[in-house]
């Protein structure tokens, strides 16, 4: 550690030259504190300390990329050398949100990853105001928008779930459901599947709409295949019961 220019070997020779001249009989004239400083004295027992700011802790302290850090040779020599905060190697690198990450040994920052700390969500490719769910991607048709895994695992155990009922007339609600084709307005690609907004009419609870948003974001379209899963079990018992009426009537 260093005071002023001073390294510690250069203040432990400072203070040991005092000491053999008041042994030796020659008084100390003054001791005067510098900036950073208090205490002194004339004679006897002279002490200096380091005035420190804020808690012990350094909470309290306001620290800007400008401030001026010393630092001592690693060799103790009497040589000091100063630095701003800014040149310090754990400083942050790119834009705000940006998620830091390791390279080569100091900070980088992943431009198309961003944190929104006011809600927590992390987003891939869009801006950190634009991350309104855990993980948002963007709406896009190439690879950037899409996701791709080996499973898609969905919490559904019995333990997280109450009032159990089943659907019913699965059949009279897909009805009511239209199937599309149509071209994204982004690039034109082709695609088929559901209008949200309609889908919301019948199925509210699988459609995200923004509250206040005069259209809907997105919806869910896996809470679609228990709906097939009835209409189709629904449909095999009325193709049992025909073919019993029909067996009964080849018997007459």
């Amino acid at each position: 550690m260093a005071i002023g220019k001073y390294s510690r070997a250069k203040l432990e020779a400072i203070i040991r030259n005092v000491s053999d001249a008041e042994d030796a009989g020659g008084p100390l004239s003054g001791v005067t504190a510098g900036n950073g400083l208090t205490g002194g004295g004339n004679s006897g027992n002279v002490s200096l300390a380091i005035d420190i700011a804020g808690a012990s802790d350094g909470s309290g302290v306001t620290v800007t990329t400008s401030d001026l850090v010393l630092l001592a040779d690693v060799d103790d020599s009497n040589a000091v050398r100063k630095i701003t905060v800014a040149q310090l190697p754990f400083t942050v690198a790119g834009s705000d949100t940006q998620i830091q990450y390791n390279n080569g040994g100091a900070f980088g920052a992943a431009s198309g990853l961003v944190y929104n700390d006011s809600s927590g969500y992390v987003g891939i490719g869009v801006s950190a105001a634009n991350a309104t769910h855990a993980l948002t991607l963007p709406n896009s048709a190439t690879n950037a928008g899409k996701i791709q895994a080996s499973a898609y695992n969905t919490y559904s155990s019995i333990q997280y779930k109450e009032n159990i009922k089943p659907i019913t007339e699965p059949i009279q609600l897909l009805s009511k459901l239209d199937g599309v084709t149509f071209k994204w307005k982004r690039d034109q690609s082709p695609d088929f599947g559901f209008i949200a907004e309609e889908v919301a009419k019948h199925l509210p609870e699988i459609v995200n709409w923004p509250k206040g948003a005069p259209y809907a974001q997105s919806m869910d379209y896996s809470k679609i295949v228990p709906l097939l899963v009835e209409s189709i079990k629904s449909q095999q018992k009325q193709i049992d019961n025909l073919q019993v009426e029909i067996a009964l009537l080849k018997k007459v």
